[in-house]
């Protein structure tokens, strides 16, 4: 579990880098948004889901952040 914790900043980078690629733009640009994204989390992945929903929103694709609960 601690490896899987670390590995998730690079991860991110490389995804983030992907869509700031040519290739990883148009693919996104393409994808059909028919509702808002739903965004969940507990904790820590709580937060980046309300700073993903604030973030998405000030590119005016509308999005929810959802807490999970058990």
């Amino acid at each position: 579990m601690r490896d899987d914790i670390m590995q998730q900043p690079a991860a991110l980078r490389a995804a983030i880098g992907y869509y700031e690629s040519s290739e990883g733009a148009v693919r996104l640009a393409s994808a059909p948004i028919e509702q808002a994204p739903i965004l969940t989390g507990m904790g820590g992945s709580f937060h980046a889901a309300l700073a993903t929903a604030a973030h998405f929103h000030s590119l005016g694709i509308p999005a929810l952040a959802v807490e999970a609960t058990e």
